[in-house]
């Protein structure tokens, strides 16, 4: 590898950098906040479902419980 060749590396990257408009940018901008947005409504909406889930495994539980109790009793 040539000592110049990161120069020619970085000379290219700043091209197509100032190369670009203001509308461009937005969209460029505008993907990047949709891809955000998507990752974390995923992140938050898997810890809602694993939350929900274990709040049923606990009913499910308490019923279980409930159940053999009343039993039990009869």
């Amino acid at each position: 590898m040539d000592r110049y060749d990161g120069a020619s590396f970085f000379g290219s990257f700043m091209s197509i950098i100032t190369g670009l408009t203001l509308s461009d940018w937005g969209v460029i901008m505008g993907i990047i906040f949709g891809l955000c947005t998507i990752l974390m409504n995923w992140y938050y909406k898997d810890k809602e479902y694993k939350l929900h889930e274990k709040a049923l495994q606990k009913y499910k539980i308490d019923l279980a419980r409930e159940v053999n109790h009343n039993e039990q009793k009869h």
